[in-house]
């Protein structure tokens, strides 16, 4: 069965499990707050907040 031959291909929005999404945030969080916990990463938040107040 191909992809547009699948039952889904007609629905524009698929579903993901919850399971899946808690999976991938678990691999990524760790990342996300080893980045922002580094000099490069405040200064890149500091950036982003600075452009945010314009």
């Amino acid at each position: 069965m191909t992809a547009a031959n699948s039952p889904k291909a007609d629905d524009p929005q698929e579903v993901i499990p919850d399971f899946e999404i808690e999976s991938l945030a678990r691999c990524l969080l760790p990342k996300i707050q080893a980045y922002f916990a580094s000099p490069e990463g405040q200064a890149a938040f500091e950036e982003w907040k600075r452009k945010q107040n314009t």
